[in-house]
């Protein structure tokens, strides 16, 4: 029997007074499932559904909520790897997603026919999810691409470059910063991580690599996931991998050794704890990928973002953070404002990035200009 055959057999059931016993209740296949969801999340940047235009929190994977959507439609005993892959017009069913968050589980439900309906009191999660799933040309977004990226692309991707170990010219795919706070008794710095380990892989079963920052003397390094402590390849400094200054809701300074509680000293600081970057993840030419320490060079450019973004004076919203069940810890730490959750790096990106939008409609692109070149960017 064809799917389609099978489904207009499970609308007719579902319409009968007698209830009906679903797979999702009794007999999902969930191994055959997750064997699925593990290629999706093992390369979410290739394998993510269509309609995942922006990142968000804990974002659930599209085959899971396909495989649960069919579960909950169609009866026990039938066999859901048979109608994982296949066209199913399940345009009977309604499904309701008020907390849609990113919009998987609309999404999902759309593509499988149903009537999908979707709610978020997050309206940054409304306007994402309207965006993905509204009607649009093709060639238009196309067009849109393409002027973005001749008018600001250079601009942007000259934000985040970089030198590889070789010394040559790379690509940054992350930097890696850590919150800091000065020593109520000494004044000295102290980063407030919890471990030395900043980079594992999802997967470590399978990658058992992990990174690790030397806490003397800054090096980048990887070491086999389970070591307890390890000595650093640079400086030869022994240290515990996973104990940091920061311990849940105090941090010990490693100078003089006082324990201070965090949250306090930001509040009486009167704003949020500042940052300091430290390591880096690059893409080199060749494709490979290589963990690395900043260099004085990144931090030269760094300052250099902050200097531009001073001296254009772009409109950002400053908007105070408002008290909320959601929003005490974040004021807890002296954080204000929406704006100081951004770095001025992601500032003058987004700051670039909207001027282009603005400019799409109002003509042909401009010339291309660098972020180097400060009295070439406008931004105004």
């Amino acid at each position: 029997m064809s799917s389609t055959g099978k489904i207009g057999k499970l609308a007719a059931a579902r319409r009968s007074p007698t209830p009906m016993t679903t797979l999702l209740e009794a007999d999902f296949p969930f191994e055959a499932v997750s064997e699925i969801a593990e290629v999706e999340s093992w390369r979410k940047e290739i394998y993510r559904p269509i309609y995942h235009l922006h990142k968000w929190w804990a974002q659930r994977l599209g085959s899971v909520f396909r495989a649960a959507i069919l579960g909950a439609a169609v009866p026990a005993g039938s066999s859901l790897m048979d109608l994982f892959y296949d066209s199913q017009p399940l345009s009977h069913l309604v499904v309701f997603d008020p907390f849609m968050g990113s919009g998987t589980t609309v999404g999902e439900a759309h593509k499988l026919g149903c009537a999908a309906i979707g709610r978020d009191i997050n309206p940054v999660a409304f306007r994402a999810v309207r965006a993905a799933l509204q009607r649009a040309s093709q060639a238009a977004v196309l067009d849109g691409f393409n002027q973005l990226e001749q008018s600001v692309g250079a601009s942007l991707r000259g934000l985040y470059r970089s030198t590889d170990s070789a010394g040559e010219p790379c690509d940054v795919m992350y930097f890696f910063w850590v919150k800091v706070l000065p020593c109520p008794s000494c004044s000295s710095t102290v980063d407030l991580f919890s471990s030395q380990v900043f980079a594992r892989h999802a997967y470590v079963a399978l990658n058992p690599i992990v990174r690790v920052l030397c806490p003397g003397c800054g090096a980048v390094f990887g070491i086999e996931n389970g070591v307890l402590q390890t000595t650093c390849n640079e400086c030869d400094a022994r240290f515990a991998v996973h104990e940091g200054p920061a311990r849940r809701t105090t941090a010990i300074c490693r100078g003089c050794g006082h324990e201070f509680p965090i949250a306090a000293t930001a509040r009486k600081a009167g704003k949020p704890p500042a940052h300091r970057m430290y390591a880096k993840l690059v893409l080199r030419a060749d494709g490979t990928k290589e963990y690395l320490r900043i260099t004085n060079e990144d931090r030269e450019f760094w300052e250099e973002a902050k200097r531009t973004l001073g001296a254009l004076k772009p409109c950002l919203p400053h908007v105070p953070i408002a008290t909320g069940f959601n929003t005490r810890q974040i004021l807890n730490y002296g954080y204000g404002f929406w704006d100081e959750l951004f770095n001025e790096r992601q500032l003058l990106a987004l700051s670039i990035l909207a001027r282009g939008i603005q400019e799409l409609s109002a003509g042909p692109p401009s010339v291309p200009m660098m972020v180097r070149h400060l009295p070439g960017l406008n931004l105004v």
